[in-house]
């Protein structure tokens, strides 16, 4: 169990730092969701998971990108 809370530390640490990535990985999975919908490739192509799971990034990056100093304040001040 440590391991893991180590683990999820570390990628915390590292998304928190680079703020644009969420939302530019999201996009970039809506994007190969399109190409790979034409390419044959079964339950892939016909699921539609890279599209799903590129708006669920998305959606989950972009509020850590427009407030993520405002919600570490908010929680630092009463939270803590």
């Amino acid at each position: 169990m440590k391991v893991f809370n180590r683990l999820l530390d570390q990628l915390s640490t590292f998304i928190a730092a680079r703020k644009g990535l969420l939302p530019m990985l999201g996009v970039l999975l809506v994007l190969l969701n399109f190409v790979v919908q034409f390419l044959p490739l079964g339950w892939l192509a016909t699921s539609d998971l890279l599209l799903h799971l590129g708006v669920v990034l998305a959606v989950l990056g972009f509020p850590s990108l427009l407030e993520a100093q405002e919600s570490a304040d908010f929680f630092r001040q009463n939270c803590v």
